[in-house]
């Protein structure tokens, strides 16, 4: 295995590394969803959750799309979901 895809997963895994971040994924799994309706579904500031959003997208695991005022957020990919069901 090569040094830059070994690298790369480290950096997912390194992502996936937070529970807030964890339970954000879960939520977005079941549908795009913004800041707003995360924080409703978690609790908690809303700051934090954009922090943590905002690491899942430098990581490329989440995207985000703006539509008016607002940024929609959706996983990148759905192989995500899988990788969240194993335990």
């Amino acid at each position: 295995m090569d040094l830059k895809l070994q690298q790369f997963k480290a950096d997912f895994l390194k992502a996936l590394a937070h529970p807030l971040r964890i339970r954000i994924l879960e939520l977005l799994s079941d549908g795009d969803k913004n800041v707003n309706e995360l924080q409703g579904l978690i609790g908690g500031e809303g700051s934090a959750i954009s922090q943590q959003l905002a690491i899942l997208r430098s990581k490329n695991i989440v995207v985000g799309t703006k539509m008016g005022n607002r940024v929609t957020y959706s996983l990148r990919d759905s192989m995500i979901v899988e990788l969240l069901t194993v335990t």
